[in-house]
C-alpha cells in the first residue's frame, strides 16, 4: 500500500511539473517568506543516488546537489522554487509538502531537462540500511 501511495504522489507531482510553464525567473519574483523557506528545507535523496540539500543561509534559500556548488533558490510560483538562471526548479506538493519533491535540472551543455523524484531524509524518522 505504501508503494502505491508513493507512486500516486510521484505521478501527481510529475503531472504538475509537466503542465507547468518552463522555468522563468525574473527580478520581480516574490521573496519567499521565512515559513516557506523553513518548510522547504531538508535533505532529499534523489532517485539517481545523489542528495539534494535545501537550506537557509542568511535569510536566503539555497540548494546543493551532490558535491556541486550551492545555488540560491527563489519563489517561482505556487509551491515551486527555482534558481535565478533557471537551471534548477523544485516542485513541492500542496502547501510545500516536503515528503517528496520533483527536481528539474537543465545541464549547461544543452542536454535536455532531467526530472528526479526525491524523498526527504528527515532526522529521527528512522531507517534501516
Amino acid at each position: 500500500m505504501q508503494k502505491l501511495l508513493t507512486v500516486l504522489a510521484a505521478t501527481t507531482l510529475l503531472a504538475t511539473c509537466a503542465n507547468a510553464a518552463p522555468i522563468a525567473v525574473t527580478d520581480t519574483t516574490q521573496q519567499a517568506t521565512a515559513q516557506q523557506m523553513h518548510d522547504a528545507t531538508g535533505a532529499y535523496r534523489l532517485n539517481d543516488g545523489r542528495r539534494a540539500d535545501i537550506f537557509v543561509l542568511e535569510k536566503r534559500l539555497f540548494v546543493r546537489i551532490g558535491r556541486s556548488q550551492q545555488k540560491e533558490l527563489v519563489l517561482a510560483g505556487s509551491n515551486r522554487f527555482a534558481t535565478r538562471d533557471g537551471s534548477i526548479a523544485i516542485q513541492f506538493g500542496a502547501n510545500i509538502d516536503n515528503e517528496r519533491i520533483v527536481l528539474e535540472q537543465t545541464r549547461g551543455n544543452g542536454q535536455s531537462d532531467t526530472i528526479r523524484l526525491a524523498s526527504n531524509e528527515r532526522a529521527g524518522r528512522g531507517s534501516a540500511d
